[in-house]
């Protein structure tokens, strides 16, 4: 079974250059060939993008609009059972907003 994350454009240099402490990544070494490759890769503006683009740092709390905050107010009012509350909760502990 493949990870399809493995597919995408610039897997193997984006992990390199943001877990630098890899040593071996799809069972193939990681060289300092590759490291460097990676970091001129994405320093820089592409490095900006990235950063920008991450939803949230895990152990921080979650920044919420107020559109977010009546999401999870409909969706909590729905619920049915200690079942779908448990669910509600498991996904707000991620990071997930309801109904998105």
């Amino acid at each position: 079974m493949r990870n399809p994350v493995a597919a995408k454009n610039h897997y193997r240099s984006y992990v390199i250059y943001t877990c630098p402490s890899v040593r071996v990544l799809d069972y193939k070494r990681v060289k300092q060939q590759e490291r460097v490759a990676a970091r001129k890769m994405f320093a820089g503006k592409k490095k900006a993008a990235i950063e920008a683009a991450k939803t949230f740092t895990p152990g921080e709390p979650v920044k919420q609009t107020p559109a977010d905050k009546e999401a999870i107010k409909a969706a909590i009012a729905k619920a049915s059972s200690l079942d779908e509350i448990r669910r509600l909760e498991m996904m707000l502990n991620s990071g997930t907003i309801p109904g998105f």
